[in-house]
């Protein structure tokens, strides 16, 4: 599993539940901010978007799974 698909999937089962809004992976800074250890994404209030930096689980972009 590539990081992209390991980074995605912890927003979608991770992340998204603790949101009431929709959000999403900003894919265009995911290789870089991974390197910092952080995920930023895009949260879907409706009329606006706001952007956000969550701090990764080391795991998430050092190995090869979620666990």
């Amino acid at each position: 599993m590539d990081l992209i698909t390991r980074l995605e999937a912890y927003v979608r089962d991770e992340l998204q539940p603790k949101y009431t809004y929709p959000i999403g992976l900003v894919h265009t800074k995911a290789f870089e901010e991974a390197g910092k250890g952080r995920l930023y994404i895009w949260i879907d209030k409706g009329v606006t978007f706001e952007h956000k930096f969550i701090e990764l689980p080391e795991k998430l972009y050092t190995s090869g799974k979620i666990s």
